[in-house]
């Protein structure tokens, strides 16, 4: 697939892929805030930092981040 016909399907396709972040996200967000885990499980783990990672919701690696900043 070339950069054009890429572009081409992007643009196209926009509002879908829109759709479908927007649908992770508000997910990702639910899982997080319904059901706060311990991030030491190496599978599981990892699962919920990329969960954390598109989540809006303020968690306990917002408030470190936060800290770091200041």
């Amino acid at each position: 697939m070339q950069i054009v016909e890429l572009y081409t399907w992007v643009t196209a396709h926009k509002e879908d892929i829109a759709a479908v972040y927007g649908c992770a996200v508000a997910f990702c967000t639910a899982v997080i805030k319904l059901f706060p885990s311990n991030k030491s499980s190496s599978f599981w783990g990892k699962i919920v930092k990329v969960m954390d990672y598109l989540s809006t919701a303020y968690t306990d690696t917002d408030a470190e981040k936060l800290k770091k900043a200041k």
